[in-house]
């Protein structure tokens, strides 16, 4: 024992101050530091050699003033172990508070025994639940930031391949069938983490392109969709991950010129993707995908069905 826990040990016992013996309960308590954050995840500076194990829970807490030496913060899940390190989800429970580098985190197991745990810690945990219970009964509530921290947003932009949105053969001959035609398209996409390692997205795809005809002018084909997928990723809790999805959505194909309208062409359609995506800064995120959109053609004389390959920049609702 070193000679700085014993004199706290001997002024806790000769009663010299409630502050002292809390510094002893906490050296007695097992204390991991919070080294990195992500708006989902925590990392703690403590390995496999610890012993903790996948599914073990800590709150994180930070030292604040004299009356409130130690403030609760988050409750978090242990995902995965490292050699060095450990990650670990911040719960949907959590009192969404900010989490700083550097704060404590203590097994939930330790926290919740009140013999291990400092006076004033044990006051502080009643006046959180005072106030918890206050916020419950007020009207105005404020949103639960950990919930909000499940949302996520990507822009992507990229070429899109559409097997038949060239009209223009279409138009000449009856019987001809609609070219090839290659496509800018943008897309804003919105995702919610259910679960790990599993999201929802929705998202809105546009893509266009002029078509030059000697005689019916300028034609704009545009395509617009909106769907609905289940995003799975692939592989251990690392910065970069693929991932692949697969969902349903309604596809909107039109040509408008000076000469011939053809819209109002909805059909459904099935989406299926295959990408990578990199986490970078504090919920950064960049996306590359490759996907491809089949889309019941029924009797229109052009399809919406589309290979498309998109890069694009998001923020939040990952590891």
């Amino acid at each position: 024992m070193n000679s700085a826990l014993l004199y706290r040990l001997t002024a806790c016992w000769l009663g010299l101050g409630v502050s002292t013996c809390a510094n002893v309960a906490a050296d007695s308590t097992f204390v991991a530091r919070v080294v990195k954050m992500t708006p989902t995840l925590v990392y703690l500076d403590v390995g496999v050699e610890s012993g903790i194990a996948v599914g073990d829970r800590f709150l994180i807490g930070r030292k604040e003033s004299a009356g409130h030496p130690f403030a609760k913060l988050a409750q978090v899940q242990v995902l995965r172990s490292f050699e060095k390190f450990l990650i670990a989800e911040i719960e949907s429970d959590s009192l969404g508070r900010p989490i700083k580098l550097l704060d404590m985190a203590i097994r939930l197991a330790e926290w919740d025994t009140v013999h291990q745990k400092p006076t004033v810690l044990i006051a502080l945990d009643e006046d959180l639940a005072l106030e918890d219970s206050a916020a419950t009964s007020n009207t105005d509530h404020r949103p639960n930031l950990s919930k909000l921290k499940r949302f996520g947003w990507a822009l992507l932009g990229g070429y899109q391949h559409q097997k038949g949105g060239d009209i223009r053969p279409k138009l000449r001959r009856a019987e001809a069938t609609a070219d090839a035609v290659g496509a800018r398209v943008v897309e804003l996409r919105i995702s919610w983490r259910i679960q790990q390692p599993m999201h929802m997205i929705v998202a809105y795809q546009a893509a266009a392109v002029q078509l030059e005809d000697e005689v019916f002018g300028m034609l704009r084909s545009q395509h617009r969709s909106v769907h609905c997928a289940v995003q799975y990723f692939i592989g251990a809790y690392t910065a970069t991950r693929p991932y692949v999805s697969i969902g349903l959505g309604v596809h909107d194909l039109s040509f408008r010129g000076p000469l011939v309208t053809v819209d109002k062409s909805r059909r459904l359609g099935s989406d299926l993707a295959v990408g990578l995506e990199h986490l970078f800064g504090s919920g950064w995120k960049i996306l590359g995908e490759t996907s491809y959109q089949g889309v019941r053609r029924g009797n229109d004389p052009a399809t919406s069905s589309n290979y498309r390959l998109t890069i694009g920049i998001g923020y939040g609702a990952s590891i």
